[in-house]
């Protein structure tokens, strides 16, 4: 089911995956992510973190309007690699769909 999961599924991921998935990526990818991520999977993050540094993202994401769609979709690209190095390992079950 691996490659059949996009970054769009995320939030079909339990809170639990989201959470070590959070601690494996860089801030600054997460950032350049969800600026082309969907209301769902922003919500997948967001909810699985402090409120202040939901705060942080949201405003750093505000100011970064530099970012082209192609760094977002690479930078979603390393997070997916990340999740299914996690699920490669044991750490994490990718959902059903």
């Amino acid at each position: 089911m691996k490659n059949a999961m996009t970054f769009d599924d995320i939030y079909l991921l339990k809170d639990s995956a989201v959470k070590l998935v959070l601690k494996k990526i860089d801030v600054m990818d997460l950032e350049y992510a969800l600026m082309e991520a969907t209301a769902e999977v922003k919500d997948a993050f967001f909810r699985n973190m402090s409120k202040c540094a939901e705060q942080m993202i949201t405003e750093d994401m505000q100011y970064n309007t530099d970012v082209s769609c192609k760094d977002s979709f690479e930078a979603q690209q390393k997070i997916l690699d990340t999740i299914f190095g996690l699920e490669k390992s044991g750490k994490i079950r990718l959902p059903e769909k």
